[in-house]
């Protein structure tokens, strides 16, 4: 796939040039890597045009789209709850009405666009009278607790469907007032 990019120079002519994307991403990505020392976005395209890049100015829309994302969410046991998922996928708010004592289930069903497994942590901020656990279903394997809020487990390859992923376990202690509550959480790549 061509993508034209029309460069205006400081000499006012307008240059056409033809690059394909994954070359434009190479370019991006050597820029990145050699950093200002080595050259600026003008240097690259006096070096691919072969004319003065002096004053060039132009644009490029990039679309990027991460393998990563919650699909659907539920909340069971609690006297009522709900998911609210961000627009990324990865952060989403679970707000839930629960009385003292109660035991309550949030079940995330879990996309992997990727063609590989994804090393992931959930982390999950609640208040400090939820005992929690994480359970891992269907396309997730392997959680288990990695911090005090935090579990890491492992999505598998190009796991789309809408099944439960992972099963987040709370049990609202004895001590706690009932009334609205809302856990937060973040789902990210394992830090390590």
């Amino acid at each position: 796939m061509q993508k034209t990019i029309n460069i205006a120079t400081g000499t006012k002519k307008r240059h056409t040039l033809r690059i394909s994307l994954i070359a434009l991403a190479a370019i991006v990505l050597t820029m990145a890597g050699a950093g200002a020392a080595n050259g600026t976005a003008a240097d690259v395209i006096e070096k691919i045009s072969g004319t003065s890049a002096e004053g060039s100015s132009g644009q490029v829309n990039i679309t990027a789209d991460q393998a990563l994302g919650v699909t659907d969410g539920s909340v069971t046991g609690a006297n009522a709850g709900h998911i609210i998922v961000n627009d990324g996928g990865t952060t989403f708010k679970a707000p839930v009405e629960v009385s003292t004592g109660d035991k309550f289930t949030i079940n995330l069903a879990l996309v992997n666009k990727s063609n590989n497994p994804l090393e992931l942590q959930i982390t999950i901020s609640s208040p400090k009278d939820f005992s929690l656990d994480v359970e891992s279903e269907d396309g997730a394997t392997g959680a288990v607790r990695i911090d005090a809020n935090t579990w890491a487990f492992r999505l598998g390859a190009n796991e789309d469907d809408e099944e439960t992923d992972l099963a987040i376990t709370v049990a609202v202690s004895a001590i706690t007032q009932p009334g609205y509550y809302v856990l937060d959480c973040v789902i990210e790549p394992l830090e390590f």
